[in-house]
């Protein structure tokens, strides 16, 4: 696998009210302004995140960035929560399209613009201000909807490009045009379709795995694969795995259209959900579930089913049976995780499992069933943070990781939440 040289990215350098995000993936000059660094306001642009809340975000030890996304789709944007005695909403970015999520690097909270808005944003975790916006699309048209980003360190991080078959390499802290694109790693041999949907990044140590779902037609016919990098040097090296199949040098996973990657510490495993064929209509269900848990060695490469999705799914030979697919995975240890299944639009289960093991509940959490769960991720604290999209009462739930029981209030949110980050102060 070869790194080219990258032409260079447009720029857009906005100023603090993001009014034209989506123009980002327009062909026009996105030539922006810049942002004035003495601009200290706190926008409070959610109905709820009153005068209070945000002098709350002075003192909070610790904030919660969750990207969020109206009911009907219609807009989205970051909402802002101040993490202290009692969690509340402190402050929300101006609105943009809908197709966002929120990343951090531990210190700063972006948003990436995903399909049409192709754009990348850091904001100021204490005005929430944006600090800027640099275009992701590159000169060849079309949208690259990059799905996920990881940060190497202050100068470089990785951007997975869905739609297209390179990563960008960039530099986060970047203050000019010129400054941000630094190399695009090809990975156009995993697909010959020109897009092989790469979907999530992970980095351990030196080594960056990159997840491909590789979809034909948006239909699951390929294997998805992990390809592995060593970043240790000035350019990202492919390495041979040794688990790869037709002369590719990645690792072939035992199932179609991956979902998400996952890290477990403990084991030193990465842990992917793959959710199947489960919008090829052609298929009857049964055929649909290609899908599963797969563990992959971090060292090693090897790769092992832990959990086939038959396994949580009844008979599904009669046309009106829904099958459940996996959507998600989150480990909180080497002996406990928390599976996210859906078997349809707006109704999602979640269940204990061994990480290890591949060891599922038989039942879903009593106060997990039939819910539009959206995203799953451990707060600074410990609980287990539960996005839920809800027309009335949108926000997180807390789970405590023991007993798995809800604590507290529900956190509110304005609009539906898809992702959460946190960020210490």
């Amino acid at each position: 696998m070869k790194i080219r040289s990258a032409s260079l990215p447009r720029l857009a350098l906005i100023s603090a009210v993001v009014s034209t995000l989506a123009a980002c993936s327009s062909d026009s000059d996105d030539s922006g302004t810049m942002v004035d660094a003495a601009d200290t306001t706190i926008y409070t642009t959610c109905e709820s995140a009153n005068a209070a809340d945000a002098a709350t975000a002075a003192t909070a030890p610790n904030f919660a960035f969750t990207s969020t996304v109206a009911t009907d789709f219609s807009s989205g944007r970051v909402e802002r929560i101040s993490i202290g005695d009692t969690p509340n909403l402190s402050g929300c970015t101006p609105a943009t399209l809908s197709d966002i999520v929120v990343r951090t690097d531990g210190n700063n909270a972006y948003e990436l613009g995903r399909f049409n808005l192709d754009s990348f944003t850091q904001f100021d975790k204490e005005s929430l201000a944006a600090n800027y916006q640099y275009s992701l699309n590159g000169v060849n048209g079309g949208s690259a909807n990059p799905h996920d980003v990881v940060f190497k360190n202050e100068t470089t991080a990785y951007i997975a490009r869905y739609g297209t078959a390179s990563i960008w390499v960039v530099n986060p802290s970047a203050t000019t045009e010129a400054e941000f694109l630094t190399a695009e790693i090809d990975l156009s041999a995993y697909d010959a379709d020109g897009a092989t949907e790469m979907t999530a990044l992970t980095l351990v140590d030196d080594k960056l795995f990159v997840l491909m779902q590789r979809l034909q037609s948006f239909s699951a016919t390929l294997p998805s694969y992990v390809a592995v990098f060593d970043t240790s040097g000035d350019t990202a090296v492919e390495i041979n795995t040794g688990m790869g199949n037709d002369g590719l040098n990645g690792i072939e996973l035992p199932v179609q259209n991956a979902q998400g990657m996952a890290y477990n510490a403990d084991t030193n495993d990465l842990l992917i959900t793959a959710a199947g064929d489960r919008y090829n209509s052609d298929k009857t269900n049964a055929e649909k579930l290609s899908g599963g848990l797969v563990s992959v060695d971090a060292t090693d490469y090897t790769s092992e089913l832990l959990l086939d999705d038959n396994e949580i799914n009844g008979d599904v030979s009669a046309d009106d049976a829904m099958p459940e697919f996996f959507a998600d995975a989150l480990v909180v240890s080497a002996e406990k995780g928390y599976l996210l299944s859906s078997a349809s639009f707006g109704s999602s289960n979640i269940r204990t499992f061994n990480p290890t093991t591949g060891l599922i509940a038989d039942a879903p959490l009593a106060n997990f069933t039939g819910m539009d769960i959206t995203t799953m991720a451990v707060g600074p604290t410990g609980l287990v943070w539960v996005g839920i999209k809800d027309a009335t009462s949108p926000g997180f739930d807390r789970v405590n990781v023991t007993d798995d029981t809800v604590v507290g209030e529900r956190v509110r949110t304005e609009l539906n939440p898809n992702r959460v980050v946190f960020v210490t102060r």
